[in-house]
């Protein structure tokens, strides 16, 4: 794949300095999205109508459920991406919206973007976690928050823009890979826990080789 034609989308200019600071890689265009799902997708949206891109990589910052097992700093990436907060609210937790006997839009699958790309054996070498995430339009202030979807998956990181770009790609047609760097735990809002640095480094350092190894396929 050429690179000219990878459309690499941060969140925050925040993220974007760090990653854009310590990325050793081929070229290619970068996209600052915003922060929530309708500022992400409006943006990526007009930089694929712009591009015409040929693949589009989100990147960025999130927060690890501890059941992960992973520890501030790790790296992972999405084999699924769901909008967690996009449902009816019961006493039972987020069931999903039904009308006219359909389920909205809400659970999009990333395996055959990760397959495409031969990525499995790579990141595994690169110690990058591949699991479902998902996206919320208000941070979590506990892990035992209800989130639609996790009676049936469990979430191994929170953002808030994964599932609104996958959207605007599988509308598109467009390959969609999502790589993040855990910079806190779900449910701690005390930034003076965060490792944002040190997170984007991380990532900085792993998307180069990322799409050095996307251009071989």
């Amino acid at each position: 794949m050429k690179l000219d034609q990878v459309l690499i989308v941060v969140p925050t200019h925040g993220e974007m300095e760090v990653i854009r600071r310590d990325f050793q890689g081929p070229g290619c265009k970068w996209v600052l999205c915003g922060v929530g799902p309708a500022k992400a997708a409006l943006e990526t949206t007009t930089a694929i109508l712009r591009n015409s891109p040929g693949l589009v990589v989100l990147a960025g910052i999130c927060g690890i459920f501890s059941r992960s097992r992973r520890r501030l700093g790790s790296l992972f990436m999405a084999q699924s991406e769901t909008y967690g907060d996009l449902g009816r609210c019961t006493v039972n937790g987020i069931e999903p919206i039904v009308i006219s006997g359909k389920r909205l839009e809400s659970h999009f699958d990333l395996m055959p973007h990760i397959s495409a790309f031969s990525l499995r054996p790579f990141l595994k070498h690169l110690d990058v976690t591949i699991g479902h995430m998902v996206t919320v339009s208000c941070t979590s202030n506990s892990e035992e928050r209800p989130l639609l979807g996790s009676g049936t998956r469990e979430y191994i990181c929170e953002n808030m823009e994964g599932a609104a770009v996958a959207q605007v790609c599988t509308s598109f047609g467009v390959p969609f890979l999502e790589i993040r760097a855990g910079s806190n735990f779900v449910g701690d809002q005390d930034l003076a826990n965060w490792q944002i640095g040190p997170a984007l480094k991380k990532l900085a350092q792993v998307l180069g080789p990322l799409l050095e190894h996307v251009r071989m396929v």
